[in-house]
């Protein structure tokens, strides 16, 4: 069975153990754009104008047979066995069967977002929670994350979406069942993705707060708070204020000094430090890499434009 791994760095698999990234970004693209339309009968002007809209008509038919035959070079070892070709292509078609012995880890990551689903009034089971946790391990990163096109996006934001609504319910489906430092560990990811989630802050503060370290879960509020403040320029939630406040007067009450201010030299609080440095330098670092993978985007088209020049 050939594996396509679309979530996160882009990558072919066997269950022999042969692996193979695509190393250009025009065939990577086309990969996931006839996966995302998958067992559909694409006109190749449909195809051209979404991914080459930029190009002169026959520019356009020439960088989608060159992608195609890179494509189809790449999927070749892993063809031999199978019942059906991954991709069929005639003159005015592309198609890319899913019932040919190939996994998509986005149809499986749909297929467990469905199977996640609680009917009103149901409850969750055993099921439920390993297929949550078979979609996280699964969403490996965002769909093609070196792709900028606007058909990208879309397809993008969607299985984020339902990733963020997969992390939160088994977050807090941990949380309920009392497995504390499993639902701060969900928690920590699902910050990587959104940093103003209320409940996931919530979480990692009632996490450390039960574990007795006080200043940890303040900072993690005031954290927070910065990220409300700095992102949105809105106050932080409510019930976390209400939380904060009644973890301070606990702690004035038994005689703490601890009121979650920065300048605190204890050990938890350079720790808290240390974390919200690192989030800082985790902000910078997605600038950074959008920004190179707009850079390659110019490249690839430059270099498409050349090879287009040279063919002519």
């Amino acid at each position: 069975m050939l594996k396509v791994r679309l979530l996160g760095r882009c990558a072919l698999e066997s269950e022999s153990a042969i692996q193979h990234d695509l190393s250009c970004a025009k065939a990577r693209e086309l990969l996931g754009y006839l996966a995302c339309h998958r067992n559909r009968d694409l006109p190749r002007e449909v195809v051209i104008g979404t991914l080459w809209g930029d190009m002169q008509e026959e520019q356009g038919k020439r960088a989608l047979r060159q992608t195609l035959w890179q494509l189809q070079t790449a999927l070749g070892p892993f063809q031999i066995n199978a019942s059906r070709p991954f991709i069929e292509a005639d003159g005015e078609w592309l198609r890319l069967n899913s019932d040919s012995g190939i996994w998509l880890d986005i149809v499986r990551f749909e297929e467990l977002e469905k199977m996640t689903r609680i009917p009103r009034g149901g409850t969750i089971t055993s099921d439920h929670i390993q297929s949550l946790k078979e979609a996280v391990s699964i969403y490996r990163g965002h769909l093609l994350e070196d792709c900028l096109s606007d058909w990208c996006n879309d397809e993008r934001r969607v299985l984020s979406e339902k990733y963020l609504r997969i992390l939160t319910s088994l977050m807090l489906q941990q949380e309920k069942n009392s497995d504390y430092e499993e639902a701060a560990e969900t928690a920590r990811r699902l910050l990587r993705v959104e940093p103003a989630s209320g409940n996931a802050h919530r979480v990692i503060m009632n996490f450390h707060y039960q574990e007795g370290n006080h200043t940890a879960a303040l900072r993690q509020f005031q954290l927070y708070k910065q990220i409300m403040r700095e992102e949105f320029n809105e106050p932080p939630e409510k019930s976390l204020v209400d939380l904060y406040n009644k973890w301070i007067s606990e702690n004035r009450r038994s005689g703490s000094d601890d009121d979650g201010k920065t300048d605190v030299p204890t050990k938890p609080l350079c720790e808290e430090q240390l974390i919200t440095l690192l989030g800082a330098i985790q902000r910078e670092i997605i600038q950074n890499r959008k920004e190179i993978r707009e850079l390659k985007v110019l490249i690839d088209r430059k270099k498409s434009s050349g090879d287009s020049k040279k063919d002519a």
